[in-house]
């Protein structure tokens, strides 16, 4: 048990993360705390909720919010001194101001679901980003959670039933509740693979446990 004592803590948690050093990241409404390897407790007040939190494969810390888009920690930052750069549609880095999840595949790249922006994929190169949404075949533009499945192909639960992403051709294979699937809606960050590749998706009327290889390969029309 970690006693915060008069630290500032929100009392609604939205994530936790533990990074690559052992420090425990919170992200709650009312902003950001660390607890670092050393048992201090640091608060952050980001003036905005946090809803999800992820350390991608080169270090770097990612907090989704609100309504402020996306931050991403920057080079020479600290737990001890923090400075994000920002990505939403105030500077028109990103297209949706609500982050509802974060997601690297094992190629690398960094998917974000958005609340109205539908599905984006980070490029590191050109530090920008390439979204998708209805028009490039999701069934909803606002995405709850994301995961990939062990043939590198990306699936979302969103507001509107599951769909299955292809990142390789950006093809789409959209599921509804004639598929089989618990609701057309989906919940924030309820998906799951699991050692054997399975992949659990939880929703409003409960959760769907699926198979990958047995769902044929034909996309959506």
């Amino acid at each position: 048990l970690h006693h915060l004592g008069k630290t500032k803590i929100g009392s609604c948690i939205n994530s936790i993360i533990s990074d690559k050093d052992g420090n425990i990241w919170i992200g709650s409404d009312e902003g950001l705390n660390i607890i670092t390897t050393n048992n201090d407790t640091l608060s952050y007040d980001t003036y905005n909720r946090i809803q999800c939190i992820y350390q991608d494969h080169t270090g770097t810390v990612w907090l989704g919010t609100y309504f402020d888009g996306l931050y991403s920690l920057a080079s020479g930052s600290n737990v001890h001194k923090l400075s994000f750069k920002t990505y939403n549609s105030k500077n028109k880095l990103l297209v949706a101001d609500e982050i509802m999840c974060i997601y690297e595949d094992k190629m690398g790249n960094l998917w974000i679901g958005t609340n109205g922006g539908g599905l984006n994929r980070y490029n590191r190169e050109k530090d920008n980003f390439t979204h998708f949404t209805i028009e490039n075949g999701l069934p909803d533009d606002q995405i709850y959670s994301l995961v990939c499945d062990n043939n590198g192909l990306l699936w979302m639960g969103t507001n509107h039933g599951l769909c299955r992403f292809n990142p390789s051709d950006y093809s789409c294979k959209n599921f509804t509740v004639k598929d089989g699937i618990q609701n057309y809606e989906y919940n924030t960050g309820a998906a799951l693979k699991l050692k054997d590749g399975t992949l659990l998706f939880g929703g409003v009327s409960g959760f769907n446990i699926i198979d990958p290889n047995k769902i044929e390969n034909k996309k959506s029309t």
